[in-house]
């Protein structure tokens, strides 16, 4: 999509972007060996193309899955996440984005019985919290104009 957005530029003024993805990069599949490096070297690029587009940037970390739910742990590798979550969290650094970091936060809650419905997404409750993350995150970015956290 930032692609085709840099691809017209005087179609789409954006005042920020946020870089998110899901635990699907994180899926329990044979990978090649050299997966999370290539991955961290993508996902360096599109932070540069959305800090070409905008001047406001943030990137927002992998939500954590929970175990013992079907589609949880079973599906999705904790430890991948846990290595494409620090690579996003260097990149921030070095990038100066601001990073929104809703696993930290998803990990510190004492949640009362489950925060997922699945494994994977999260119920209302947990939704508000995703919420409030994403909110924080982006009002913190408007005011800052892309200061690193």
């Amino acid at each position: 999509m930032l692609r085709q957005i840099e691809a017209n530029p005087g179609r789409t003024k954006l005042s920020g972007i946020v870089v998110a993805v899901g635990v699907n990069d994180a899926h329990r599949m044979a990978l090649p060996a050299d997966y999370a490096s290539q991955w961290t070297h993508d996902y360096a690029e599109v932070i540069d193309l959305a800090k070409k587009l905008s001047p406001m940037v943030a990137v927002f970390t992998i939500l954590p899955v929970e175990d013992g739910m079907p589609l949880g742990t079973p599906y999705f590798d904790p430890s991948l996440i846990d290595q494409l979550n620090s690579s996003i969290r260097q990149l921030a650094k070095e990038k100066d984005v601001r990073l929104i970091d809703a696993n930290r936060k998803f990990l510190s809650v004492q949640w009362k019985g489950h925060y997922t419905v699945d494994g994977v997404h999260p119920t209302s409750v947990a939704y508000k919290t995703f919420d409030e993350e994403l909110l924080s995150g982006t009002g913190a970015l408007c005011s800052s104009r892309n200061g690193a956290n």
